[in-house]
């Protein structure tokens, strides 16, 4: 099994090029400059990053709040930039669990 990453292929074809060695299926976008990506430490810290092309940096753009969760699934897609790349929209999930109720005697 690889381990995860951002990977640049050639649409003519071509040898695949790790980009970046951190990254999940959905929780990065690409937009004209680079890519954008949201990504959580061993700490649980989480962060969006931007990958420049031209500089070929990562840079740390913001800081999370504690406890975010995000990009639970691989189907995850919870990251978009917005064309011009100056709105980051991202899915956070503060909350996870069902409530049961009971009733008893309905008609």
């Amino acid at each position: 099994m690889r381990e995860p990453g951002v990977f640049r292929v050639p649409v003519d074809g071509g040898e695949e090029v790790r980009v970046l060695d951190h990254g999940r299926a959905g929780v990065f976008a690409g937009f004209d400059k680079g890519i954008c990506l949201l990504h959580t430490d061993p700490n649980g810290n989480s962060f969006v990053e931007i990958f420049n092309f031209a500089t070929q940096r990562l840079s740390r753009v913001a800081a999370l709040p504690k406890g975010t969760r995000i990009g639970l699934t691989p189907n995850d897609r919870s990251l978009a930039v917005s064309p011009d790349g100056r709105w980051i929209l991202y899915v956070q999930l503060d909350r996870s669990g069902n409530d049961i109720m009971l009733m008893e005697n309905f008609r």
